[in-house]
């Protein structure tokens, strides 16, 4: 059962993960409420029909996403918002939206199935 009591602070050295999946298009009031607090939200399925890997630092990768069938990769680590497209997987990382590092833009992303194909945007949310 959620308890809306438990904080960052109150768990101290944890890390509150929320956890969702099958939404379909459907993102009630209550199952988002049921994620406040969490310091990461991860979304188990269905997104349209396609694939995607997730993962912090893309130097770690450790298969061939276009081999495994995933369509998109996720990533983070540099603070630098990108998007490119090698051998029909989409690469993306969206920045950062935490502090400002060096003269880096503060940006978060989205991504746009439609029709079975994907596109990524960038979105600056801060001058």
């Amino acid at each position: 059962m959620f308890d809306p009591n438990i904080t960052r602070q109150a768990l101290k050295t944890s890390i509150l993960i929320g956890v969702i999946s099958d939404t379909h298009g459907l993102l009630r009031p209550e199952g988002l409420a049921a994620l406040r607090g969490s310091e990461y939200i991860i979304h188990a399925g269905d997104v349209g029909g396609i694939s995607i890997y997730v993962l912090h630092d893309r130097a770690q990768l450790d298969l061939k996403p276009e081999a495994a069938g995933f369509r998109v990769v996720i990533y983070g680590h540099s603070h630098v918002p990108k998007q490119e497209m090698r051998a029909g997987v989409l690469y993306f990382n969206p920045g950062s939206a935490g502090p400002r590092r060096f003269k880096l833009p503060v940006t978060v992303g989205r991504l746009v199935l439609e029709g079975g194909t994907v596109r990524a945007e960038i979105v600056n949310i801060s001058d």
